[in-house]
């Protein structure tokens, strides 16, 4: 009688590895050829690219303990050591791709399975224009005569790729075996943004908007959504976008950079308008921070930065202290509240001069210079800020606690959820290879970013689909949390298989592995479909709970494990 149901306990950030497992064990082929001892007689211990046998047997080892009936749970401590020892990335208890993971097992369990004993050598040879039906056949047949395992029984199918040079238009064909397919997700339409807009004019109120934008937006594009959705009477012109940081202007964005060169990390987006635009030739812009400090002798140091810095539009040409001072104070109404003189229009310069003074400091913080009142200076804003020092007893006699009105200024919600089918779609779709990926081209003699195709040609009886929610680029590594919606029943992937003399039946899902949190850490679980009672079970690690088939579908499943329906 065997046990319904059987945990691993967490030997040390091993939940990656453990929800792989609970799928693997949750396939029945897989734990019928174990259990029955097939895997004995089939080692292949002498396989240079194999593991000596030792993955094999200790994975048996483990299905065996886990359907004994004897357990309630079992550590998998010696498959633990063999995956280890073969691959050292798997070692110690760092948190790791379970995708990554189950690659490996897969390609481990069939070296060591292997029934090929002595690997021959073979030619690959072109496709020249012969029919896909005679190619494929070759392309199969001669990996059998290399790979044949129960692996490759279960989890084999045959991709076909297609390379088309753009210069010269040669097509390259080929069918290459695979034992999962990786799908990308489509592309977010949308994203949620955060903007601090700062107006010029210090008697307007600095304001938060929350906007929905298209996910690839240029920084243009965020602009023109930000003056009509929050309807600002200011001319993009005359906007200024830039990455804020611990009081510091980090870093500015052109109005060419895209949503995707900003930084989840970068958190909220900084919009300055000012009363002059970018190619005005009769002013600079400088940026000024604002230095508390506790004397006046002070070290400059960046942790004493508090507030937003502004941005300031000085007039060209040789410019008085006196000026410098009452254009700053100014432009600092917002948040300072100093008086002005009896005639309004100047701030009480006297009174205020013996507890602020100006530095210019260098962009990188690094250097600083004082400011004289006894002399005349030319402000240049590409390589040096200012800063305007106060002293503690100056911020408590002026300083005002500013709090920005906050707006949702949404037009559109995101799509959250995606179908498994528009994933496949993707997958099968032409795709242009970046520059970094480029193809050698046979007849041109050089690398090309040619264009490149996948199509299925023959299906696996255990189908492994790998949802790629892990994405990177130059600027941005994030997950992608989005729900893609996939059959429990009865999944038809007919419409992307070109060979029409395939006998395609449909898949039933018998596990999933999920993952919960980000891409720096996270949990994995795993759902996993008894053989024994039908019912469907959440493996947490040692915990086991039976769950309700809905349960199984949702936005943290990041491999999925399809088996062929019977006849």
């Amino acid at each position: 009688m065997f046990r319904v149901c059987v945990g691993y306990p967490n030997l040390g950030n091993t939940c990656f590895m453990n929800s792989v497992l609970q799928c693997m064990s949750n396939c029945p082929p897989i734990t019928k050829y174990f259990l029955e001892d097939q895997h004995l007689s089939e080692l292949n211990s002498t396989n240079p690219l194999g593991m000596k046998g030792y993955v094999a047997k200790a994975f048996g080892e483990l299905i065996k303990t886990m359907w004994s009936g004897d357990n309630s749970h079992t550590a998998p401590s010696n498959l633990k050591i063999q995956v280890s020892r073969f691959a050292p990335e798997f070692s110690g208890y760092q948190q790791h791709d379970a995708q990554e993971l189950l690659t490996f097992l897969l390609d481990g369990l069939h070296e060591d399975l292997n029934r090929v004993k002595k690997k021959p050598y073979i030619e690959l040879k072109d496709a020249d224009g012969r029919p896909d039906e005679v190619v494929s056949k070759e392309s199969w047949d001669n990996y059998l005569k290399r790979n044949n395992s129960v692996i490759v029984d279960y989890f084999h199918g045959l991709l076909k790729s297609h390379v088309t040079c753009p210069q010269c238009e040669c097509v390259s064909t080929t069918f290459d075996p695979f034992c999962y397919l990786s799908l990308p997700l489509p592309p977010k339409k949308n994203s949620y943004i955060q903007i601090k807009y700062i107006p010029y004019d210090q008697s307007k109120r600095e304001v938060i908007y929350k906007l929905c934008v298209a996910r690839h937006s240029l920084i243009r594009d965020i602009c023109v959504d930000l003056i009509t959705l929050a309807k600002l009477d200011v001319n993009i012109n005359q906007l200024v976008v830039a990455k804020v940081a611990k009081s510091h202007i980090h870093c500015f964005f052109s109005m060419s950079d895209t949503l995707d060169d900003i930084s989840d990390r970068d958190g909220m987006l900084h919009v300055y308008d000012l009363p002059v635009s970018h190619d005005n030739k009769e002013f600079t812009v400088i940026p000024v921070c604002t230095w508390e400090v506790s004397d006046g002798d002070s070290t400059f140091c960046k942790n004493e930065l508090i507030d937003d810095p502004i941005l300031v539009a000085f007039p060209l040409g040789e410019l008085t202290y006196g000026e410098i001072f009452q254009t700053i104070i100014g432009q600092m109404s917002r948040h300072f509240n100093i008086p002005k003189n009896d005639s309004m229009s100047e701030y009480n310069f006297s009174h205020v001069s013996e507890y602020v003074s100006i530095y210019q400091v260098s962009v990188n913080l690094s250097t600083h210079e004082k400011l004289s009142p006894d002399d005349t200076y030319t402000l240049n804003g590409k390589d040096k800020l200012l800063a305007i020092q106060i002293e503690t007893s100056t911020k408590k006699e002026y300083h005002k606690e500013v709090i920005p009105m906050r707006q949702d200024a949404t037009e559109q919600r995101c799509r959250l959820k995606h179908s498994l089918d528009e994933c496949l779609d993707l997958f099968v779709t032409n795709e242009k290879l970046g520059s970094d990926d480029a193809w050698y081209c046979p007849r041109c003699k050089e690398f090309q970013q040619a264009t490149k195709k996948f199509d299925l040609w023959s299906v696996p009886k255990v189908l492994i689909i790998h949802l790629k929610r892990f994405h990177y680029s130059r600027y941005r590594r994030d997950k992608i949390e989005t729900l893609v919606e996939f059959p429990v029943h009865d999944l038809d992937i007919s419409k992307i298989v070109i060979n029409k003399s395939e006998q395609l039946k449909k898949y039933d899902l018998v596990g999933v592995c999920n993952h919960y949190g980000t891409l720096g850490g996270g949990h994995y679980t795993a759902y996993a479909k008894n053989n024994i009672d039908k019912n469907w079970y959440l493996f947490d690690d040692s915990s086991v709970r039976k769950v309700i088939e809905s349960e199984v579908v949702s936005n943290c499943a990041y491999v999925l494990m399809y088996i062929q329906k019977e006849d």
